[in-house]
């Protein structure tokens, strides 16, 4: 009997736009005041990290802390990663994830508004 036994998958490839996601050129400074009548809130928060996880997969749960402007329509335009449990979860495997998130807009005088939120990440473990 003959046990095939299967290599780990390379990470995923770096790509050159990644870092265009952490470039703050016309975007408000992450710490910028603003008060906002509502924050962005996630609407898809798990099945990112269920994403994440099935490209990573992790051996033990992982904590992530961002920081993520987020535009009016929802959407994921930029990223600061605060902290990781796991400091071997790089921008390779998360960003194609993160840009699936979708929130609520923030909102500012009654309208739609582009804001900085910050969104903790619980990555499950994959089997």
């Amino acid at each position: 009997m003959t046990v095939a036994i299967s290599k780990p998958l390379p990470p995923p490839k770096k790509e050159p736009w990644m870092d265009t996601l952490t470039d703050l050129n016309d975007i408000p400074p992450p710490n910028a005041a603003i008060f906002l009548e509502d924050e962005p809130m996630p609407r898809n928060l798990s099945s990112v990290a269920i994403l994440i996880a099935q490209r990573y997969k992790p051996k033990k749960p992982i904590d992530m802390t961002l920081r993520l402007y987020v535009t009016e329509e929802g959407t994921v335009r930029r990223y600061q990663l605060l902290k990781t449990s796991d400091p071997k979860l790089t921008p390779e495997y998360f960003v194609h994830p993160l840009l699936e998130l979708r929130f609520t807009p923030a909102t500012y005088n009654g309208k739609p508004a582009s804001a900085w939120t910050t969104v903790s990440l619980k990555i499950p473990t994959h089997p």
